[in-house]
């Protein structure tokens, strides 16, 4: 199946195919939309966490080392959902990087930035461990000096 945007030039722009001879078109996509959904999590599991450049030998740690790091990525994403959200985040990271002027969700890696300030100011402070202060993430640079000296 070839599928396009009604008003592209293109041939088309996404192709989907099955070995599945008795599945309908609507089949076909659904099934599709249903993969995509846990792409994205396995894209950024291999790139930015590592998962699956492992070298482990014993069979049980290579049981466990995908899993785990897939683990730690649920867990991240949790934290930003539950504690680490602010509405600011996107517009904040597009100012001091102008070239994300697109960006209109927080991706994995602000996620995890902001956990690991978050952890790093919790440490060097008496700040309360839930919502981080967004004016005490701002002394995160005085925290790495605290940290480093």
């Amino acid at each position: 199946m070839l599928v396009r945007d009604p008003g592209s030039t293109k041939a088309y722009e996404l192709a989907l195919f099955t070995t599945d001879v008795a599945a309908t078109l609507a089949m076909v996509v659904e099934r599709y939309s249903v993969h995509w959904s846990i792409e994205p999590a396995n894209a950024t599991g291999k790139q930015q966490r590592g998962v699956g450049q492992a070298r482990n030998r014993l069979p049980q740690a290579v049981r466990r080392t995908v899993p785990f790091g897939m683990l730690v990525q649920s867990l991240v994403i949790v934290w930003y959902a539950v504690r680490g959200y602010h509405p600011e985040d996107v517009d904040l990271r597009r100012r001091a990087e102008p070239w994300y002027d697109l960006k209109n969700e927080p991706s994995f890696e602000d996620m995890i930035t902001k956990l690991r300030k978050a952890v790093i100011v919790a440490r060097f402070s008496d700040v309360d461990r839930g919502q981080p202060d967004p004016e005490i993430l701002r002394d995160y640079a005085l925290a790495c000096a605290a940290a480093a000296a």
